[in-house]
């Protein structure tokens, strides 16, 4: 008797588990890569704008017009994105002229002292990723117990 109410409360911790898991897995707003929501290209130039206000300490009409800059940048990558059929190395292409057209606006509008702290940003923020990267596979190993 003791066995089997034993069973049976294993196979209730099991299946509230799975559910649990699975309701977890269909949340809405999520992409299935990021595990996050996607933001607008508005959204991400606003973002991008009030962070290098406050880390750069950017005037308001350079805020104005950084802002601007990442809005057309962030609306060229959103329609690159959209060219699924696209040849990837083509896109890296597109997407590295996109971002070299945005430094170059941006050296226009920032001073010397803010776009030298603009690229140490960007090259912290691009070791960080590489380094997401480079340890993701060994978190997942580690997760799923195998590691």
């Amino acid at each position: 008797m003791k066995n089997a109410k034993q069973a049976i409360q294993f196979l209730l911790l099991g299946l509230v588990l799975l559910l649990a898991t699975a309701a977890n897995a269909q949340r809405p707003g999520r992409t299935a890569t990021e595990g996050r929501p996607q933001m607008s290209a508005e959204e991400r130039a606003q973002k991008m704008a009030d962070q290098q206000k406050e880390n750069l300490g950017l005037s308001e009409e350079q805020h104005q017009k950084v802002y601007a800059i990442h809005l057309a940048h962030a609306q060229k990558h959103e329609a690159k994105r959209g060219e699924r059929q696209r040849d990837m190395e083509q896109r890296r292409a597109d997407i590295e002229a996109i971002e070299a057209s945005r430094d170059s606006e941006l050296r226009k509008v920032l001073t010397d002292e803010q776009y030298a702290k603009y690229q140490q940003n960007r090259q912290d923020a691009a070791s960080k990723i590489k380094e997401r990267r480079e340890n993701a596979p060994q978190q997942r190993k580690r997760s799923s117990g195998r590691g």
